[in-house]
């Protein structure tokens, strides 16, 4: 009780934070592909975000909610792509309770993994690492 910000990345097959446990304004980001999070807290947030609707509805936090008819498509937030790209808001006030489903999806962690090496290469930082000689190392 009181963390501004819970991580789950389990493989529980039952609830592992409960909805009395969350203090107002905590952001829960639930990254397995497993439900971790009471029922009760996934429903009644006051906003969910996921990475893939389509990828939510086999695996994840939300699967069981969706395929027991307790979550629908119309019950989500946005995908996280809105987000980020103003199409949808973020936190709109300090008190709201957001949930993240991110089971994790490859392009995004390229996408993310390609924009940091970028950077890094115009700031001229990081070291280079000849990958032929790793079997070198000791």
């Amino acid at each position: 009780m009181g963390a501004d910000i819970i991580v789950t990345a389990t493989s529980a097959d039952k609830p592992l934070v409960m909805r009395e446990w969350v203090s107002p304004g905590a952001f829960i980001s639930s990254i397995g592909s497993y439900p971790e999070l009471d029922p009760t807290l996934v429903k009644k947030a006051d906003k969910i975000v996921v990475d893939s609707w389509a990828q939510n509805e086999h695996r994840g936090e939300l699967h069981r909610l969706i395929h027991d008819g307790q979550f629908g498509r119309s019950d989500l937030h946005a995908e996280l792509g809105a987000v980020v790209a103003g199409k949808k808001p973020g936190r709109e006030n300090g008190d709201e309770i957001i949930v993240g489903c991110l089971i994790g999806m490859g392009m995004l962690d390229t996408g993310c993994a390609a924009h940091v090496y970028e950077e890094a290469i115009k700031r001229n930082l990081g070291a280079h690492f000849d990958f032929g000689q790793a079997d070198q190392v000791n």
